[in-house]
């Protein structure tokens, strides 16, 4: 039988935890540079270079390397819609947190892609999400943001915006479930004095 004093204390640890994380805030890397796109129908490739770090917040940093970003290779799905693959260290040559970090790009289905339109324009945007991990691969933070690129006659610009949340360390765990623990030797003392 599950003591009902145990379901409670469980309740109230996941909601401290759940408060917990949600209480984390996003944080804003900005990447800029230049792209050019190598069209294979039904393939598109962005080939990222010149990449420079356009703005941080204080939890982004320029690490001793250059921040670079590898190219994307993409795969149509139907007309002007493309998919990606997962890349492991897409972007790299920054630190998070004081932390020498790496982005990882989750696999993704909604890139809009126009290549070649209009006299040689090609256009890319698209939303995704992923996991910034030290160098070493600890986990660090989730990602999402959004990118865009275009290539012209007289321009090959791109954008990258990074929103991080931190991800809650597991050292907090323990304070909850001791936490926990107590409320049930409380409620258990209570009850034995009421009875």
């Amino acid at each position: 039988m599950i003591n009902k004093n145990l379901l409670k204390a469980a309740s109230v640890v996941a909601a401290v935890a759940a408060v917990t994380a949600g209480a984390t805030s996003a944080n804003a890397f900005t990447i800029g540079g230049n792209v050019d796109f190598s069209v294979a129908a039904p393939a598109v490739t962005a080939d990222f270079s010149n990449a420079t770090v356009v703005g941080v917040d204080s939890d982004f940093s320029a690490a001793g390397t250059p921040v670079s970003v590898q190219d994307l290779p993409l795969t149509a799905i139907v007309s002007l819609l493309a998919s990606n693959p997962a890349i492991p260290n897409f972007i790299t040559g920054f630190q998070y947190q004081g932390t020498n970090a790496v982005f990882d790009l989750n696999a993704g289905s909604d890139s809009v892609v126009f290549p070649t339109l209009a006299g040689d324009i090609s256009v890319i945007d698209f939303d995704f999400g992923g996991l910034i991990k030290s160098t070493t691969g600890d986990l660090l933070a989730t990602a999402t943001g959004s990118f865009s690129g275009i290539e012209t006659a007289t321009n090959n610009d791109f954008s990258v915006d990074l929103a991080a949340t931190e991800v809650p360390t597991p050292a907090l765990l323990p304070a909850l479930l001791g936490m926990g623990a107590t409320m049930v030797r409380k409620r258990k003392q209570q009850s034995e004095v009421a009875a």
